[in-house]
Parts: structure tokens; sequence; C-alpha cells
């Protein structure tokens, strides 16, 4: 019966596979272009699906939209040099020839911008994703589903549909989007699932995830301003409804209504917290479904001219119940005062919030360049219950409400051509500890980086990060961290690539270490097919001193590990392209693992599959 079971289960999957129409950035793209600085793998995740769907447009965007893209700096100061040429390319061989892009290059960056003159007038395409995961009893791990068709012109439709290990519901979350073509040049509307930059994110953010690194404009510059259609797999980060974008010359106009249905837990008619986990398998969790529902309108106004902008926004939600961290009140509303402008060689940008409850916060930066240096400096101070449940802003205390003050400085500088570095160091505190007569949390976070590049695209890049935090009420904090990543071509079609990380976590007399190293090969051949195969090797001595790692594995998930206890991975990818429009991918993984203090491993596998169609 259990391989019966197995096997109906896999059709059922595979049918539903041709079905469904995404793109997928290939993962030696990330390794070679990205700035990733271990990131957790949801968070990256929903930040880069953010890129993928809505891309910026190549003619509209400017120079601050580049420098804030999360790529590495070598590919972007060659963005930055073609923008600033002001050449009109007719078609994509003309946008690579003029930009001097290498093809994997150019791959990357069709992820990140809709380039005029494309081969057709519109796009279909589509993904489907799921793993099976060796258990007691086998089960999906994960599904996901994800579909749209693209116009030339802006126009969109898509739908997303996921379904999480061990929940009970075939697709547990669904949505679908759609946003019209640009009309008359000035007006652009989006329907149902949709997501709102604003700021620096401060009330409403696109992407989930606002890490800090040593890349001084990304952290300190905000993204475009704009409202974009939601494809995400984050069930509640996102908004529900209408909105309507208006541009006349320099001022742009910004409105929505929006409804939707939120998890919470509620108790005694209070909401205590909203679930955003998405994870619907407990009984409290299946209870806590929907159990919340918001309505919220929302309208501002931008000033644009160059690189210079500012602008007001207004929002009012208005909650089923009371919520706690809204002072127990079933309305929330806030004002958002927004500016970036340019002084010669210096840059400013920030934000002021301030909600019904007369919580505020505010972010302003300052930004200095000159010969291929940039030095950022950022302020941001945040009131003991400022919340909003749409906002992600660069924060130490990310997971609590805001209760926080920092200031932030960064360096960012080319040695020569091939030697980058940068720094950051980070000077956090809480405003107060909600304990009488404790003195509140401070610490510092700081981060040192060298990268090194070479001709054939081999690379070296070293990371140094140290945090610590003071706490009268608990043990202080000192964390220490060496990571490593490399890669050398030994040929075109094959290269070998490490990635080593080590942690020494000291929590008052308590010392713990965790470390863990991963090597693989990637050989590629004529016939369209890629295979990478490697393996990883961890040890933590405890959970808070547990690794974050990234493997390579099927494009579009990222694949950054946690890793806790002693054990082995091993992996292996196989990505075949059967034509120019149909790409097959699949993954095995196989981990042993013990905890430090147990005598016996347990093995667990997981096999993934993907396909990507692109009409």
């Amino acid at each position: 019966m259990l391989l019966i079971k197995k096997t109906v289960l896999l059709v059922i999957v595979l049918c539903q596979t041709a079905l469904l129409i995404g793109g997928a950035i290939p993962s030696e793209l990330l390794t070679l272009y990205l700035d990733m600085e271990n990131i957790p793998e949801s968070d990256l995740e929903s930040y880069l699906e953010q890129f993928v769907i809505n891309p910026l447009q190549w003619d509209r965007c400017n120079i601050t939209d580049i420098e804030t893209l999360p790529l590495n700096d070598h590919i972007k100061e060659k963005m930055i040099i073609f923008k600033n040429r002001n050449i009109q390319t007719e078609n994509r061989s003309d946008f690579q020839k003029e930009a001097r892009l290498k093809d994997e290059e150019m791959e990357l960056i069709e992820f990140f911008f809709e380039i005029s003159g494309k081969r057709s007038q519109h796009k279909i395409s589509a993904m489907n994703f799921f793993s099976l995961k060796t258990d007691q009893n086998t089960d999906i791990h994960k599904n996901l589903l994800r579909g749209k068709i693209v116009n030339n012109n802006g126009g969109m439709i898509g739908i997303v549909a996921e379904r999480d290990y061990d929940e009970r519901a075939v697709w547990d979350y669904r949505n679908v989007c759609l946003k019209t073509p640009l009309l008359q040049d000035r007006l652009e509307i989006s329907a149902a699932s949709f997501r709102f930059n604003w700021g620096h994110g401060l009330l409403f953010s696109m992407s989930g995830m606002a890490g800090k690194s040593a890349n001084v404009i990304g952290n300190i510059l905000p993204r475009s301003q704009r409202l974009g259609v939601y494809m995400g797999s984050d069930e509640n980060r996102y908004l529900h409804g209408v909105n309507l974008t208006c541009r006349l010359r320099n001022i742009t106009m910004y409105s929505l209504v929006s409804y939707r249905k939120l998890d919470a837990t509620i108790k005694d008619s209070v909401v205590e917290s909203f679930r955003k986990s998405g994870s619907h398998v407990t009984d409290a969790e299946i209870a806590g479904k929907d159990a919340l529902s918001e309505r919220t309108i929302c309208g501002g106004v931008l000033y644009s001219k160059a690189d210079n902008q500012g602008g007001v926004l207004f929002y009012q939600s208005q909650y089923s119940h009371p919520v706690a961290k809204f002072s127990r009140n079933s309305r929330q509303a806030g004002l958002s005062v927004y500016n970036k402008f340019t002084v010669g060689s210096w840059m400013f940008s920030g934000e002021y919030a301030l909600l019904c409850s007369k919580e505020h916060a505010f972010v302003q930066g300052f930004i200095f360049r000159q010969a291929g240096y940039k030095v950022g400096i950022q302020i941001r101070y945040f009131s003991d219950w400022f919340f909003t449940p749409l906002s992600s802003v660069m924060k130490e205390y990310s997971g609590t409400t805001a209760n926080e003050r920092a200031l932030y400085l960064s360096i960012q500088g080319k040695l020569n051509r091939n030697y980058r570095v940068g720094a950051y160091i980070d000077f956090f505190a809480k405003n107060r500890s909600m304990e009488p007569g404790v003195d509140p949390p401070r610490g510092t976070d700081a981060l040192i980086s060298l990268h090194r590049r070479w001709r054939g695209r081999h690379f070296l890049d070293f990371r140094y990060k140290r945090r610590s935090i003071n706490q009268s009420a608990f043990e202080n904090i000192l964390k220490n961290q060496l990571s490593l990543s490399a890669r050398y071509n030994i040929l075109d079609e094959l290269s070998v690539s490490m990635r080593s990380t080590v942690v020494k976590l000291q929590t008052g007399a308590d010392k713990n270490t965790g470390m863990a190293v991963s090597v693989y090969l990637t050989i590629k051949s004529p016939r369209k097919m890629k295979l990478t195969a490697g393996a990883t090797h961890f040890y933590a001595t405890a959970f808070g001193s547990r690794v974050y790692l990234y493997e390579p594995g099927t494009p579009l998930r990222f694949n950054m590990v946690s890793l806790n206890g002693t054990g082995y991975r091993w992996f292996l990818t196989l990505q075949k392209e059967i034509s120019d429009s149909f790409v097959w991918i699949t993954t095995a993984k196989i981990q042993t693992k013990r905890g430090i203090a147990d005598k016996h491993f347990q093995r667990t596998a997981i096999i993934e599959f993907q396909m990507l169609v692109d009409l």
C-alpha cells in the first residue's frame, strides 16, 4: 500500500507539473554575482521574488535603482556605465553588445530588468517545484506552482499556489494578480494581490528582507517607489484589492484599497499576535488561519526630478478585532514623509513615520562618493511600540516591536581592478528593557569583507563578522564568524567551488563552536546539460552556534541551509535544457546527522523536481 501511495502521489504531482507555467535564477549566477551575507533561506527567497516578478523597466529606471540592486559591484558598474551612455537599443542582442555583458551576465540581468525590444510581444512562463522527503510517512515536503503571462507593454496575469510539509489542504495557499499595461503613458492599475514600496519601508515594503551588509548604497538608499503585483510564497505579507498609479510629469500619485484575511492568535476577542509562518499543521495553526480581517485604504503623492524625490503617504487599516500591538485598538493609521536628494558628491535619504497611536520612527542616511569609494552613515530610531505589519526596514531587533535606536557606519571601495573591500559597524540599543531597574541591552555588529577576482571568472571572497551584545538582565553574548567562498574554473565547462564558515559563540562563561565546509563540482556538457555534485561537512556544539551555509541546488530555492549537530550532506543537481523553452531540474539531497551528545546518526533524504516552461 505504501508503494502504491507513493506512486499515485508522484503521478498526481507530475500531471500538475505539466499544467503550470516562472523563471529561475541559475545557482551559479547567484554564487558569482549576488551579494549574499548569511541570509536565511526564507528571507532571501522572498526578497529576490520581488525582482523576478516585478523587474525594473530599463528605459524608466535611474542610476540609484541600479545601485540598490543586490548584485556585486562588478556587474553594477557595467550597468551604470551603460546607463550613463544613454544608448537606445532595438533588441536584446544590441543591448548585450552595447553593455559589454557576457552571456551569463545578460542572463542574470534579464531577471532584474525588463529590456525593451525583446523578441516577442508577450511571454508565457511557468514553474512547478515540489520535493519529497523521507520520513515515517512519505509526504510532499513542499509544492509550489507559479505561472504568468507578461505583455511587453507591462501588462501581466499571474497565479501562485503552494502547499508546505504536512499541511492538510491540497493547496493551502493560493492567489492571483493582474496588472494592466501602461495606459496613455501615465496610468497603471493592479488588482488582486500586490505589494507596495514606499520610502525606506517604515510603513510598506515590497521586500521581505532588510538585512545589514557592507553594500553602502543598498543599505542606506531606498529601492524604487512603486506598486507591484505579488506572486510570492509569503502567505501574509501582501495586500489584496485594487491599486492605481498615475504619473503626471514629475508627479506620481498612488492610491489603493485592500481587503485580506490574516493568520492570528485571538484570545478573549483580542489579537495577541500575528502569525507569519504560513504553516497550517497543528490544530492551533489551523484555528488561527484567516482569523482576522483587515480593510486598508491608502493614498500618496511623490515628486521626482533627476535623483531628487520627496513625498507624503497616508494609510488607514480597520481590523475585525482589537490588536494588542495597536494598544488594543481595532484601527491603525499612519503618515509618512519621505525624502531623497543629491548635493554634489553627497546623497541624503530618509523617512519619518507617525502612527495614530502616537508611536513614531525615522531613518536618515548620508552617503559620500569619491574616486571609487563610498562612505555611508545612517541614523534610525523606533519608539517603544512602533509596529506595522507590512514594513521591512533595516533593524537589529526585527522579530519584536521596534523599541530601538542605532547608528550604522559603512565604507566600500576598490583597491585596484581586482580587489574590492567593504566594512560596516552598527551601534544599536533598545530604548528601554521593559523591566524596572534593568538597563536596556546594547551592542555592536561589525563586518569586514575582501573580494578578489581573476580573469576566467575565478574569485575569492573573505568575510569576518563580529557581534557583541551587553545585557544586564541576561548573559552577555559575543559571536565571531569567519566565512570564505571561492571558485576556480578548470575549464569553461568544469569548475570547482568551496564555501566554509566557522562560528565562535560565547554566552557568559559558556563557549560553543560551529563550522561547515562545502565543496562541489559543476560540469556543463555541449548537450545543454549541467551537473552539480558535492558534499558538506558540519559540526556545531549547540543550536546557538549553528551555521547558515549556501548550497547549490534547485534554482529559485536558494538553498540556504541551517546546520546544527554534526554530520554530512551529499547533494546532486541535474539540469537539462530540453529545448529553448523547456528546462527540467532534479535535485537529490542526503543528510546523515546526529546531536553532539548522541551516539547514533539519523539519515534523511529529499528529492526535488522543478520544471520551467518559457513560451
